[in-house]
């Protein structure tokens, strides 16, 4: 069960991690919620994930809600925080990239007919 009502549910992570979720960017990604825009993202192999701001200065630790690597956190509120990226981070080093769940489904009704 969620801690807060902006927190993703347990069966959502559930199916996310296990790459059983019919619609990952119901999920991941950002959303806005009652209580403010939250940030998900799905990083295996990440001991730590940070949200960093347009500048890359602000950032926003993720805590993490699975050990398969599904974290989570909301954003504090009057910060911009369309643009952004993460920075993972474990025994063997740092990363940082986009989050490829900020972009939206690039395919449509008629792409997944035709698939």
């Amino acid at each position: 069960m969620s801690t807060h009502s902006w927190q993703a549910s347990e069966d959502d992570i559930a199916a996310i991690v296990g790459a059983r979720h019919g619609d990952p960017f119901a999920v991941l990604g950002p959303h806005q919620t009652a209580a403010g825009r939250v940030i998900r993202a799905l990083v295996p192999g990440a001991d730590s994930v940070l949200v960093c701001g347009p500048t890359g200065v602000a950032s926003v630790a993720m805590p993490r809600r699975h050990p398969e690597g599904f974290f989570e956190a909301l954003m504090p509120a009057g910060t911009d925080w369309r643009h952004y990226r993460l920075r993972a981070a474990n025994a063997g080093g740092t990363w940082e990239f986009l989050d490829p769940f900020m972009f939206g489904p690039v395919l449509g009704a008629t792409d997944d007919y035709l698939l």
